[in-house]
């Protein structure tokens, strides 16, 4: 496979201010500096104005309440196109003239974190432990590095498993929230299901690639000393059930969002499907018919975390002449945003007494490794591998192997780079 390298200008301008945090480097200060063309300059000279750079406007439900606090602060929302987030970020940083506060996608978090320039929110300039205690420690986890947090989670879906309670039942399988999280955590378990339904036509996975996107868009790639860990479990795990699910032919090769999806999900071809908890919704809107023969649990295959592409989070730039009401500002919108996991939830469409509970139990869950600075790289990678899996070409034991050398390849000087500047104590 091609190798990218479209990141590796972004690693080498910020490696200089990623080796010691206790002594980071200036951008402007390199060697490496140029002053960047910025589309549009911040002008940040009145304490009563406070800008907020991002790619969806989520705030307008939760703004009038936060206005009523400083009814004489002017709020402005600056929605930026979500391909150009990363470039137009970077380059205000660079420039040190920002907005007070960046919205950013949780699926290029890693591209933020050692660079300077963004607040540290465990700082005691900002550190609230009752406002962080009421937030789920493994969903925390991920946006701590070194004991530094320069990025809130803001909003986030956790992705979960949607399943056909009456189908599990009918086959004797697990089929209570907790007793089938318990059971699909073993891969083993999962297959022995997906083959004995598939004999009578129902399926557990739309697809052998949505399983592996699945694994892609909760899973981190490296470990904080930059190790790559997608080729251990659980993604390994995920990764090689597809294999099986591609060589025995175990799924129909659907996708929920298209006719034919819908079809199999109200034939009962369908029976389980992995995706963020936005989808009961969709659920409710496709199969009225359905209801009550649904549960949410949690993923398979001992898989946790957040849909990265769907959730974001928000950081306060160290420019900001407003940092006190910025915070004040990340913590009523975190808070406004948290409080759909906080009550119990109750929804008669599905099994579960309290969707919360399932919903909670997914964010409480650690995940192995941490958001990293090479993690578009091989996000871009594995993506290219998709397609072409969509495209036709098998999910095979050589096929994974060979990504996994193509990612190595691709990252090895840049790791080694890395590893370099972050020695191991």
């Amino acid at each position: 496979m091609k190798k990218l390298y479209c990141f590796s200008c972004i690693i080498s301008l910020f490696l200089l201010v990623s080796c010691d945090k206790a002594n980071i480097k200036n951008v402007k200060d390199s060697k490496l500096y140029t002053e960047p063309v910025m589309e549009e300059t911040v002008q940040n000279e009145e304490n009563h104005h406070l800008e907020v750079w991002t790619f969806s406007d989520i705030f307008q439900n939760s703004l009038p309440s936060f206005q009523e606090k400083y009814p004489d602060l002017d709020i402005e929302i600056k929605v930026i196109d979500k391909s150009r987030v990363v470039n137009m970020y970077l380059d205000s940083l660079v420039a040190e003239s920002t907005p007070d506060l960046f919205v950013i996608p949780d699926d290029q978090l890693g591209t933020f974190l050692g660079i300077g320039g963004l607040e540290n929110l465990l700082s005691e300039s900002y550190y609230d432990e009752q406002f962080l205690s009421k937030r789920p420690e493994g969903l925390l986890d991920e946006y701590i590095h070194d004991d530094e947090m320069v990025t809130m989670p803001l909003l986030f879906f956790p992705y979960v498993t949607f399943y056909r309670k009456d189908i599990l039942e009918q086959y004797g399988y697990p089929h209570d929230p907790i007793s089938l999280s318990n059971y699909i955590s073993e891969s083993d378990h999962w297959l022995r299901m997906a083959r004995t339904l598939a004999e009578d036509g129902y399926y557990i996975a739309e697809s052998e690639q949505m399983l592996i996107e699945t694994a892609l868009r909760t899973s981190n790639f490296f470990e904080s000393d930059y190790n790559y860990i997608l080729d251990k479990s659980p993604f390994n795990d995920t990764v090689k059930t597809a294999v099986s699910v591609s060589e025995e032919k175990l799924s129909p090769y659907l996708n929920i969002w298209d006719d034919r999806g819908k079809e199999a999900l109200a034939n009962n071809q369908l029976v389980m499907i992995y995706m963020g908890s936005f989808v009961t919704e969709q659920l409710m809107n496709w199969l009225p018919e359905q209801k009550g023969k649904w549960g949410v649990t949690t993923l398979p295959f001992d898989l946790a975390g957040i849909d990265r592409k769907a959730s974001m989070s928000i950081a306060i730039s160290s420019n900001s002449p407003n940092k006190e009401i910025a915070w004040e500002f990340v913590k009523h919108m975190s808070n406004d945003m948290l409080k759909m996991y906080q009550q119990p939830i109750t929804n008669p469409y599905f099994i579960n007494d309290n969707l919360q509970s399932i919903y909670w139990k997914a964010l409480e869950k650690n995940n192995p490794g941490k958001p990293n600075i090479l993690d578009r790289e091989v996000r871009l990678i594995w993506e290219l591998a998709l397609k072409d899996y969509q495209n036709g070409e098998k999910v095979t034991d050589y096929s994974v192997n060979h990504l996994h050398e193509d990612v190595m390849e691709s990252i090895r000087q840049d790791q080694e780079a890395l590893k370099n500047l972050n020695p191991a104590d």
